[in-house]
């Protein structure tokens, strides 16, 4: 996704492997959101465009919808009976006073991420995935669906949909990454977060659909929500993932608007939170993340090999051997250094990473960036930032794109709005 310098040596190496990888034991935040499964069931009641006794709405037209309700209808029937129970907003004395209880509003998001991720069977993943975009197209009618569309949908259940509605509405999202991990940190939920999001827009068509366009926009709103926790983390390949759910969900807003079906309240819902998302100056956090980034890697760095022969050590981790591949000649330069040189070469990163964020938000910054770069590679910045510093006019680029795509998709709903006026 992102152009760095040397794929295999960027400020996270291990990032490749993120999405699905076998090693997220490693996170200690899965066994505690099963652990608390329970104490989330039924949190996920009081979605638009339910029923009153909290069923799904009755489908419509399409075998897709149909497909859709059978499977919500097996799956989330327990789910069911929690949402009734929790229609009062009052708690039982004996919850109310009970120190192990956190209501919903201070819980944290990744829990309930984490505890949606285990309702997403696999082959719901890959189906969600699988959707032909430009065979659904602007299309609302179920009957007239590709299979791969159809195929996805069924796969979901309400209460999925409902419980990652939930979890994108808490204001606290900590992922509590082991950021003393430096480049060997794992990311996991960042590929579940992209699978999330794919199921959501598939259920936001679907929602289309079934005739609820309110609940669609929720859930379109909700992806955006979903970005905004994905880059919490201040690390740059957190915020590329945000920009690419919330990518997904510019994409799906700008077809639904297109096809005339959204309703004024469905496209005021929809503008007035991407109105918000502009009023922010770095809504997917990108300039955050090129401090923590600075900070992660340097501030490892420093840790951990700043004594005899740690040089060495860190170019083993940096590259590791492959093969008979003749080394760089870069991480050659940076194996020799001693203490010394080494603590030096922290310095000047330091000072150019310093520099980068100074001029990142300067009208004239991608020019600024390119010849910040143009430095490294003429070695104004020390052996250790050719070796780390990421490409950094790709990494503006993205953040730069997202702020035009959001201002698009507000027009695109504008206009729809405009042309159902003069109908």
């Amino acid at each position: 996704m992102l152009s760095t310098r040397r794929a295999t040596r960027s400020i996270l190496p291990g990032m490749s492997r993120m999405p699905g990888t076998s090693r997220t034991s490693r996170t200690s935040l899965m066994p505690l959101a099963m652990a608390t499964m329970f104490a989330f069931c039924g949190v996920a009641g009081g979605q638009s465009g339910a029923s009153k006794d909290g069923r799904a709405a009755p489908t419509s037209q399409s075998v897709v919808a149909a497909g859709h309700a059978g499977h919500a209808g097996q799956a989330g029937q327990a789910g069911h009976a929690s949402r009734a129970g929790h229609a009062s907003h009052e708690l039982p004395a004996w919850l109310a006073n009970a120190t192990f209880y956190t209501p919903p509003s201070d819980r944290n998001a990744a829990l309930a991420y984490y505890q949606s991720f285990t309702m997403l069977p696999r082959d719901a993943r890959g189906k969600s995935g699988n959707v032909d975009w430009d065979a659904v197209g602007t299309n609302v009618d179920g009957a007239k669906m590709p299979e791969s569309f159809t195929q996805a949908a069924r796969a979901l259940s309400e209460d999925y949909l409902n419980r990652v509605m939930m979890a994108s509405r808490m204001s606290v999202c900590r992922w509590e990454s082991s950021f003393e991990d430096g480049i060997l940190m794992l990311l996991p939920y960042l590929g579940d977060l992209r699978a999330t999001a794919r199921s959501m827009r598939v259920g936001a068509r679907l929602a289309m659909v079934e005739g609820r366009p309110s609940l669609a926009a929720e859930r379109l709103v909700a992806m955006h929500r979903m970005a905004a926790h994905a880059a919490n983390d201040p690390v740059l390949i957190c915020s590329l993932v945000g920009i690419a759910i919330s990518e997904l969900a510019n994409e799906e807003t700008r077809l639904l608007a297109e096809s005339g079906q959204l309703t004024t309240g469905a496209r005021d819902l929809i503008i007035k939170h991407l109105e918000n998302m502009l009023e922010q100056k770095d809504p997917m956090n990108s300039r955050v993340a090129i401090k923590g980034e600075r900070d992660l890697m340097l501030g490892w760095i420093e840790h951990n090999f700043l004594h005899q022969g740690g040089a060495a050590e860190l170019t083993e981790l940096l590259q590791p051997g492959e093969g008979g591949a003749a080394p760089d000649l870069n991480i050659l330069t940076l194996k020799s250094l001693s203490v010394d040189k080494l603590k030096d070469a922290i310095s000047d990163s330091r000072r150019f990473y310093d520099k980068v964020l100074a001029v990142w938000d300067m009208p004239d910054a991608p020019e600024r960036l390119t010849a910040l770069s143009e430095s490294v590679d003429k070695d104004e910045f020390g052996p250790l930032a050719r070796v780390i510093v990421p490409s950094l006019v790709n990494a503006r680029r993205p953040s730069t794109k997202h702020r035009e795509s959001l201002r698009e998709t507000i027009d695109a709903l504008r206009i729809a709005k405009v042309r159902d006026e003069e109908k």
